[in-house]
């Protein structure tokens, strides 16, 4: 948590670690009982601190019955994402957040690259080698 308006605003969070979004996401069911409820947030892709305080958050609302109906993860990624040890770590974590009952959503993702690209993603693929390109399609999915 971090000192913002919503935190520090006495009667909504005051400190009160993640009380004010507690309070938001019962004020959100008040207004619209249909609308989804979700926890939105940046660097939580992966398995780490942050993932691990977010998970708890959503367990301990999904057992006292906060209404929380999924998490939205901004993902952003480096040219390394591909590793199998960060491609485990991005499953595990998505995997543990869906049995707890939620949605889950990307809600914002890119791939951030080094100023330099590093010289072996300079050399061109010949046919023969699965690039990104030549495993995409060009149609158009809804």
């Amino acid at each position: 948590m971090r000192s913002t308006l919503w935190y520090d605003q006495p009667g909504i969070g005051a400190g009160s670690g993640a009380g004010y979004i507690e309070k938001g996401l019962r004020w959100a069911r008040a207004a619209d009982p249909n609308a989804k409820r979700f926890y939105n947030d940046y660097d939580a892709e992966e398995i780490n601190a942050k993932s691990d305080a977010i998970y708890a958050m959503a367990k301990d609302f999904k057992k006292r019955g906060v209404p929380l109906d999924g998490i939205g993860f901004q993902t952003h990624v480096t040219l390394t994402f591909d590793e199998p040890n960060k491609l485990a770590s991005y499953a595990k974590n998505l995997e543990r957040f869906a049995k707890l009952g939620l949605d889950l959503h990307i809600t914002e993702l890119d791939v951030r690259s080094p100023t330099q690209v590093p010289r072996r993603s300079r050399r061109r693929p010949t046919f023969t080698e699965k690039s990104p390109a030549s495993a995409c399609s060009s149609q158009v999915v809804s």
